[in-house]
């Protein structure tokens, strides 16, 4: 599974990130001053950024960006239930999230309303032909049927863009600027691990050198992972909020003392764990 860098903080609230605040043109805040966190706030901690994220996954689902996550990234989203991955079928962008809503809430063994529910009024309020605002149809189907107490409203507050924002700036303000980086396109995955007593949920996300004058491909990459466990009889309490660095790789004409250099910056703030692709 890798290894666990960062544990769980003390759940206050307020901003996260810090740090060396990253080179020239970053920026954490945005235009009114509020850092790009997705945690609502103009104060900056970065000890606290798992208090942003469990602020983030407390919110409603019509605050978050399921509806159009969803959507967008549900062909990179994995589901696994007891150790063994279930086959997400449907090849059409709608087909595909309506599996997925019905594969988790049969899994999670919701209850027999919300489980009928899926199955039967999902195209009430969606196009199957995917015709229309896939993303606004998705948002009042899934209002009005997924409660704020039922174990698939938890795990969908989980599987969201913004959910790993706060993440994603505190490994920035740590990294960025000894080894300045940029976004790997098409590298996020979504895994929900379903377990008797315990939904994970973890995003994975790869970062590259930042390009420079001559170069065809990155200097080195790295791979890190946001991971999520909710627990209680109706997944209601986000147990366990961490971060873990799961692969680093180099380009073949980097040499020794560069390569212990990059895992030497990194190793100051995490440890560097094995990468399992099936994870």
């Amino acid at each position: 599974m890798g290894c666990w860098i960062s544990t769980s903080g003390d759940g206050e609230n307020g901003g996260h990130g810090g740090g060396k605040g990253g080179g020239k043109g970053f920026s954490l805040t945005n235009e009114e001053g509020k850092y790009q966190t997705s945690a609502w706030t103009t104060e900056f901690k970065e000890s606290n950024w798992t208090g942003d994220t469990e602020n983030i996954w407390g919110r409603k689902l019509s605050d978050l960006s399921c509806h159009m996550d969803l959507p967008r990234l549900g062909h990179k989203m994995r589901i696994f239930h007891n150790g063994e991955r279930i086959k997400i079928n449907p090849s059409t962008k709608v087909g595909i999230v309506h599996d997925i809503l019905t594969t988790l809430t049969n899994h999670l063994e919701e209850t027999e309303e919300i489980v009928a529910v899926t199955g039967d009024k999902f195209y009430d309020f969606v196009h199957q032909d995917g015709s229309g605002d896939i993303s606004q149809q998705l948002m009042n189907f899934l209002t009005e049927y997924y409660s704020e107490s039922s174990k698939i409203q938890s795990v969908l507050c989980l599987c969201h863009q913004k959910i790993v924002f706060p993440a994603f700036y505190s490994i920035k303000s740590h990294l960025f600027e000894d080894l300045p980086f940029r976004d790997a396109r098409a590298s996020w995955v979504v895994s929900v691990y379903i377990e008797p007593e315990a939904c994970t949920v973890v995003h994975c996300k790869t970062q590259l050198a930042k390009e420079q004058p001559g170069e065809q491909e990155p200097e080195f990459s790295f791979s890190w992972e946001l991971v999520l466990q909710l627990t209680g009889d109706k997944l209601q309490k986000l147990s366990s909020i961490s971060v873990r660095i799961s692969k680093i790789t180099t380009r073949a004409d980097v040499s020794q003392n560069r390569i212990d250099e990059i895992h030497g910056i990194i190793q100051k703030h995490y440890e560097i764990g094995p990468y399992n692709p099936d994870d």
